[in-house]
């Protein structure tokens, strides 16, 4: 067999394999995301070998201990978050309401044919709507997403300066009602979705018992899978393969770890805010907007759009929603220019506007899941093109390639993910020449 023939054969195997894969996601996912974390804590497994434990009774302490802490989170504040959660959504979606009547009220509330005498006349705002009375009490329910949007309604309709304005532009009179309206509808489809995903969340949750299993594993045999991975590369490109991996990991590793640490930092500190500040159901907006941030500037607007409404769907005056937005916006600059350098560090090296770019490029293409992965995506090609695709650039540009410092990983087999790791310095970065 020739070389084109075992290329083509060896892209066959790994397109067979991914579909496989993706045909049997539901085991697989557990795999892949105890693979990602194996590779996050492996420097705890390796500090624990130091003290003299095995490597096998290092990966079993430890996922041990992640077990503890998972269940002892979820029996602490689980039963309260779920709680929490769940009047949540009760509270800011509140009962369907619309303003038609007869087959269009139905078709917008996604009622059958027939189901008319489930709907009651009502008022609200001073508009006549039909609602469907879900607790039975008698009285419309309008949920905070409504109430919010009627607040924003009353505040644009008693400014000199949107009157004047709408006299001026005439059909412009209904654009803040419109951006209210969509800011309104925004909010409950957001909370829909949570409310789908949470669903789906729970019927992983049968699945979850393979997890420590496979979380055991690939902690003890990650240095195994390194060595051998590196052992079955063409001999000639081995070293320089190995040199760009130890880049990477120190890009990667830096990320991770410095993105856990901000997650929890971050969901201290709006606990604590939203506490202070009687927002609603501070618990879950705290975790919200510890879990965007994970996504990079969407996030943030996402966290602090969602803590504005609730405060002012709570009754807050414009001065305490001022403040609260000073003190979030202030988290958010300390964040970006003090936390994140310091336990991020500078190992991604991407320009904020390309990480903007980046999120957005990668949140098109992949979805939800594409901006999560962005940044590190983002910083893995950098370092590709950095090493393969600018040399020829210059080559052919004919600048004088610069002078590059020794291989900081050697490339004899047997070289395992210890040593690569121990390339790097304490900071997560390689060490310098």
């Amino acid at each position: 067999m020739n070389l084109r023939w075992r290329t083509l054969f060896l892209l066959a195997v790994v397109a067979a394999v991914l579909w496989v894969g993706y045909l049997a996601r539901a085991v697989v996912t557990p795999l892949v995301g105890a693979v990602l974390l194996a590779y996050v804590l492996d420097p705890v497994v390796r500090r624990m070998q130091r003290l003299g434990l095995s490597r096998n009774a290092a990966s079993a302490a430890l996922v041990a201990a992640v077990l503890l802490l998972v269940l002892g989170s979820a029996g602490w504040g689980g039963a309260r978050v779920v709680t929490e959660t769940q009047r949540f959504y009760s509270d800011v979606v509140g009962e369907p309401a619309t303003e038609r009547s007869g087959a269009d009220a139905l078709a917008e509330l996604g009622m059958q044919a027939g189901d008319e005498a489930k709907l009651v006349p009502g008022t609200w705002h001073g508009r006549a709507i039909r609602y469907v009375d879900v607790d039975g009490d008698g009285k419309f329910r309008p949920g905070l997403a409504r109430v919010a949007r009627a607040k924003v309604e009353d505040a644009l309709a008693a400014s000199p300066w949107t009157s004047k304005l709408a006299e001026q532009l005439g059909e412009a009179s209904g654009v803040g009602t419109q951006l209210a309206s969509s800011a309104g509808q925004w909010v409950t489809s957001a909370v829909e979705q949570g409310r789908a995903a949470g669903s789906a969340f729970l019927s992983v949750l049968t699945l979850l018992f393979l997890f420590p299993i496979y979380l055991y594993y690939s902690l003890a045999r990650l240095p195994a899978l390194f060595d051998v991975t590196i052992a079955h590369l063409p001999h000639a490109q081995r070293a320089r393969v190995v040199e760009i991996l130890g880049k990477i990991h120190a890009t990667l590793a830096a990320f991770f770890r410095g993105r856990l640490i901000l997650l929890v930092l971050r969901l201290v500190f709006l606990l604590i805010a939203y506490i202070g500040f009687g927002t609603p159901f501070a618990l879950v907006c705290a975790v919200f907007g510890a879990l965007t941030s994970l996504v990079p500037v969407v996030g943030s607007v996402a966290s602090i759009s969602m803590a504005l409404a609730m405060q002012a769907a709570a009754g807050s005056g414009a001065g305490t929603l001022l403040l609260l937005f000073g003190v979030l916006a202030a988290f958010e600059a300390v964040e970006q220019y003090v936390l994140t350098p310091v336990f991020v560090g500078r190992s991604v090296g991407l320009h904020p506007l390309t990480i903007l770019v980046a999120t957005f490029i990668a949140g098109d293409l992949l979805g939800l899941f594409g901006m999560l992965v962005a940044i590190p995506l983002a910083a893995v090609l950098k370092i590709l093109a950095q090493e393969f695709v600018l040399p020829e650039i210059r080559r052919h540009a004919g600048i004088a390639p610069s002078a590059e410092s020794a291989p900081s990983v050697a490339g004899a087999p047997g070289t395992s993910a210890e040593n690569l790791s121990d390339t790097t310095g304490n900071d997560g970065t390689p060490p310098t020449a």
